[in-house]
């Protein structure tokens, strides 16, 4: 039986290469992390992340389900462009795209990178406990919003979307690709349920 594996790729280069994602499937590929960041095409130019485009990310999606495979998302917050609403918006925009799974990251700033610098000559980086740096704490002054609204909201968008109404939808509404999707889908939404709601409020 063919090994079943998942990998990283963009979301506009897997969703314009029908040859490469018919050789994906083809060899096993099962589940794609896909790296989203964001829902506004706003962030996404200020961050100068040219291949993202928000307007292509539904027919890319479809495109990547239609040959069997799964979509994880990954989201991220703490951009200089985000202000308090963009957790509802970013819930909204999730909903009416047909992701599997979606993940909930916090900006951070690793030592060494552009953002550490820039964050650092701004005064804006206010804890040194590396431990804090995994990507779920938050370890600066956001531009638009508290630290503590923008952990909050982080936390408050994941017990959104994992509801018992959400994970039913993505489970059961998104149809039944082949019966190890149907597993994995399951088994990993219940696991982000319990992960979003395990966390203190």
């Amino acid at each position: 039986m063919r090994e079943k594996f998942g990998a990283f790729g963009n979301v506009n280069k897997l969703g314009q290469n029908d040859d490469f994602l018919k050789l994906a499937a083809e060899a096993g590929c099962k589940t794609w992390f896909v790296g989203f960041k964001s829902c506004s095409q706003e962030t996404i130019n200020k961050i100068g992340k040219k291949s993202n485009k928000v307007k292509m990310y539904a027919s890319a999606i479809k495109k990547i389900h239609d040959y069997g495979m799964n979509i994880i998302g990954g989201f991220m917050f703490g951009f200089d462009t985000n202000k308090k609403d963009v957790f509802d918006q970013t819930a909204k925009h999730i909903c009416s795209l047909d992701i599997d799974l979606p993940r909930f990251s916090i900006l951070t700033p690793f030592p060494g990178t552009p953002l550490f610098t820039r964050l650092h000559i701004e005064k804006r980086i206010f804890t040194w406990n590396w431990g804090k740096y995994d990507m779920t704490h938050v370890v600066f002054q956001p531009k638009q919003m508290s630290p503590q609204t923008l952990e909050s909201g982080r936390d408050r968008i994941g017990r959104e979307l994992f509801t018992r109404s959400n994970v039913l939808r993505r489970i059961f509404g998104m149809g039944m690709r082949d019966i190890y999707s149907w597993v994995w889908n399951f088994s990993s939404n219940l696991t982000g349920r319990r992960h979003y709601f395990q966390r203190p409020m």
